[in-house]
């Protein structure tokens, strides 16, 4: 998210900026309010997990760590 929102304010200056760099990794960005929004999912069923992982591994996707 902080890649994403980084170049967001880099193309879009006048609705968002980095407010500041806490080190450590953190980021704070302040951001028009509209401009957010996010959404919820529920957890996987271990069937769709099942499912899912035959898929990835039968095309060759390796989950990143």
């Amino acid at each position: 998210m902080k890649k994403q929102l980084g170049a967001y304010a880099q193309q879009y200056p006048d609705l968002c900026r980095q407010a500041d760099d806490v080190g450590q990794g953190g980021l704070t960005f302040e951001i028009e309010t509209r401009r957010l929004s996010f959404r919820l999912t529920a957890p996987y069923s271990e069937e769709r997990r099942s499912k899912a992982s035959t898929w990835a591994k039968k095309w060759g996707i390796q989950a990143q760590k």
